[in-house]
Parts: C-alpha cells; structure tokens; sequence
C-alpha cells in the first residue's frame, strides 16, 4: 500500500535541495523545487512552460507539442485530458538530459517520439 509522506514545506524545501533532480508538473512543489535550486524536469499539460515553468534556461520541459488543443486550453475544453499522456521513455530521457546538463542548454519542449 502507497503512502504519502507528511511533510512540512521547510521539510520539503530540505528535500529538495539535495535531490539531484525533481520531476512534478505545474504545482507548488515544483515552485519550491526550483526555489530550492533543484535541477527541474517540467511536466506541462494543460498549462504552458514559457509562463509557468522554471526561469532557469538548463531546466527541461516535457510536454505534447503533437496537439493543438493545448493552446489557451487550461483544462475548460477537454474531457480527454490527452495533453497529459506524456510517455514515460520522454520523462526518462530528460532526467538522464537533466543530470548531465550543464548552465548552457536552453529550456526546451521535448518534441513527442514517434
């Protein structure tokens, strides 16, 4: 059986300063991961990277580009949600991509793998 850990937000932000990388979407986590300092990898459906993501340019965004219904969508237009099946292989692949980047890379929307 999962459970989930009762965590202050002091406790969270302790957390996330020694992981080497966090993985979450458009939530208060991840806002405090990044104020943390945490490496981010980015799960965006419904809302868009560029106004709500890191302002870090090494950190990483995964999100369906594939579809048009993202734009201006904020989750009032679709009962679908396809914006959120994002395969895993993608996530993985930007966490390795993330650990090894360096100040250099730009943020960036990872293109959907065929």
């Amino acid at each position: 059986k999962a459970r989930i850990a009762d965590v202050s937000l002091k406790g969270f932000y302790a957390l996330a300063r020694n992981a080497k990388v966090y993985v979450g979407g458009d939530t208060g986590p991840t806002h405090l991961a990044v104020a943390a300092g945490t490496p981010i990898v980015g799960l965006f459906g419904p809302t868009e990277w560029w106004r709500n993501g890191s302002p870090r340019p090494e950190d990483i965004c995964v999100e369906r580009t594939d579809i048009d219904c993202r734009v201006d969508c904020h989750r009032r237009s679709c009962s679908k949600w396809i914006c959120m099946d994002i395969e895993v292989e993608r996530v993985f692949s930007a966490v390795a991509r993330r650990i090894g980047a360096n100040a250099t890379h730009s943020a960036k929307a990872l293109p959907l793998a065929g």
